[in-house]
């Protein structure tokens, strides 16, 4: 596996788990700026630092270098998500004017 699919899978799970590049640069005691350059390869990211993120993602480095398919319904789910809540405001007013 090539480095930049390391880091696109690195990039993938921290946002999956929710995590902001500063939530990681502060663990590490870095800028979010150097943080930037070690996820986009701009630096290079040496294993003790790359052991500290992993352990701070609670992910194990199978889980890194393992390939995972995008959600291809992942666009279709969200506009899902926002029609359901246009109909929660319209059932809404609608019990408000009865």
């Amino acid at each position: 596996m090539k480095s930049e699919e390391i880091l696109k899978n690195l990039k993938r799970i921290r946002e999956e788990k929710g995590f902001k590049q500063e939530d990681i640069s502060d663990y590490l005691g870095v800028s979010r700026q150097t943080y930037n350059k070690l996820e986009s390869g701009k630096s290079e990211l040496s294993i003790q630092k790359l052991e500290k993120i992993l352990a701070h993602l609670n992910v194990e480095l199978s889980e890194l270098i393992t390939q995972k398919q995008e959600n291809p319904n992942k666009e279709i789910l969200e506009d899902i998500r926002q029609i359901k809540n246009k109909i929660e405001e319209i059932e809404k007013k609608l019990s408000n004017q009865l």
